[in-house]
């Protein structure tokens, strides 16, 4: 049956890209849905480096006779210095419309905050009081590590980029030293820990390090009791309730620290153990025991 055209295909334009860097793309697609048909979905697709066209879930459909920006975005599409054209395409019952895809985009480095210092240990204390830098990055948030490239400045494409001296630099989650490695030409991020792991075990630092204290024993210290208070405590040390396995790290410089479990977490709060409770605070005992009532 001749319809006149009144059912036709959908239109859309290209995508537009309000979002370029890597690890935060995003952009919307203007469709427009025909006359008498609805839009069944709405996709953009992508072209990197002049491979095939990959399309990533659908982001919608669209009611018939209606025009709508329709956004998406993207965490870990790209790589930093990508060469990216963008195309989208719209689907109703009368078929598929593509749109045109003459833009080429390059992807932009990822901001980073991070505070800077000639040691990982104050490279953390200076993020925990406020010391931070923006800083740009060629690496995704899974990848950033071993290997990751750290700029001063905010560089069109990397070859532009200022990298930061080498030196050490903290997240707040997790430390990094950056050094210059010769076969490359070029200051990367050669080491790497955890800022609550090191924290808690002063060994985990590196070396040279001055919060680093080496570790000299990890012993179990028995089965203690947990409570919300000491008069809870020791209720369940009579009752043996809420039991918890504590080890105790000794360092080389004489530091006590209380876990639970061989490589738990450190120990807070309200246990009894055996002669009274204690009360602990970031795995340090108090020196005040306090008594149960027989």
């Amino acid at each position: 049956m001749n319809d006149a055209g009144l059912n036709t295909r959908a239109f859309v334009h290209p995508p537009v890209i309000t979002n370029t860097r890597v690890g935060t793309l995003a952009g919307y697609v203007k469709t427009k849905s025909a006359y008498y048909v609805h839009s069944d979905e709405v996709k953009w697709q992508y072209s990197v480096n002049g491979e095939a066209w990959t399309t990533p879930a659908g982001i919608g459909g669209l009611g018939q006779t209606l025009e709508q920006d329709i956004p998406f975005n993207h965490t870990d599409l790209f790589k930093a210095d990508d060469q990216v054209y963008f195309r989208a395409q719209v689907t109703n019952a009368e078929g598929t419309f593509i749109s045109d895809s003459s833009i080429l985009y390059t992807m932009r480095v990822r901001l980073v905050t991070l505070a800077s210092n000639d040691s990982p240990s104050i490279a953390y204390q200076d993020w925990n009081t406020g010391e931070r830098i923006n800083y740009y990055t060629d690496s995704l948030p899974l990848t950033f590590g071993i290997g990751t490239r750290i700029f001063q400045n905010d560089p069109p494409v990397l070859n532009d980029g200022y990298e930061v001296a080498a030196g050490a630099y903290s997240d707040g989650v997790r430390w990094y030293l950056v050094s210059y490695i010769n076969a490359r030409d070029r200051n990367e991020i050669t080491a790497m820990g955890s800022v609550t792991s090191s924290s808690g075990y002063p060994d985990n630092w590196p070396p040279n390090d001055p919060a680093y204290d080496k570790l000299v024993s990890n012993s179990r210290q028995g089965v203690y009791y947990e409570g919300n208070s000491k008069e809870d405590a020791c209720v369940n040390g009579q009752n043996q309730e809420r039991p918890v396995e504590v080890w105790l790290r000794t360092t080389q410089k004489g530091r006590r620290t209380y876990y639970r479990g061989q490589d738990g977490l450190m120990l807070t709060g309200y246990f009894h153990t055996g002669g009274g409770v204690y009360q602990f605070v970031a795995g340090s005992r108090g020196s005040t025991i306090y008594q149960c009532a027989n």
